[in-house]
């Protein structure tokens, strides 16, 4: 028998499901987007080191001196595209009857990505701790070269603000799942 209040509660279940989905989306794209403009800033990150160091010639740094910071850059554009496949499996995948498998994968992408985007934000955060004056390695980079490093921080900060909004979307994916669980129950 259906009652008054199975429906309103099914109609209220309904709506938060839609909107959970759609945050979850916006936030997916959100999490594409920032990867790949944190790949852009690093790419565009260099400076003129200007002989800041005592015998050494003025040339120029950027990301690609260092390897660490060409895997920072590689890693977001990479999580940006698995992003992509991600999204792509999710909105159009999940229909037919490998919905489950679609699923799976979905969620490995999704750790792959968490694990690209936490190792380059932490290594673009460290500039500091960083650095070549004249061939030979030196710390602190940043004293000579500030608008490369600016450049580097920025890119580790969106990478951050990519990796919140990933957990986030996560977070709110699960979320659905257990009000759509509970009313299924009822």
């Amino acid at each position: 028998m259906i009652t008054t209040t199975s429906v309103t509660n099914t109609m209220a279940l309904t709506n938060n499901s839609q909107l959970w989905e759609a945050a979850r989306r916006f936030l997916r794209v959100a999490t594409i987007a920032l990867s790949v403009a944190s790949a852009g800033v690093m790419l565009s990150a260099n400076d003129s080191t200007g002989g800041c160091c005592e015998g050494a010639p003025a040339g120029e740094v950027s990301y690609s001196d260092f390897n660490s910071f060409t895997y920072s850059m590689a890693a977001n554009l990479l999580s940006g595209g698995l992003q992509v496949a991600a999204a792509y499996l999710t909105w159009h995948g999940g229909k037919d009857s490998g919905g489950e498998v679609v699923k799976c994968i979905a969620e490995l992408i999704d750790a792959v990505t968490d694990a690209l985007i936490s190792s380059s934000f932490g290594l673009s955060l460290s500039v500091d701790n960083f650095g070549k004056c004249g061939g030979r390695r030196i710390s602190g980079i940043c004293k000579c070269n500030g608008s490369f490093c600016k450049g580097v921080r920025k890119a580790g900060g969106i990478s951050i603000a990519a990796a919140v909004a990933l957990a986030v979307s996560q977070y709110l994916n699960d979320r659905r799942e257990l009000e759509e669980e509970g009313a299924q129950g009822q």
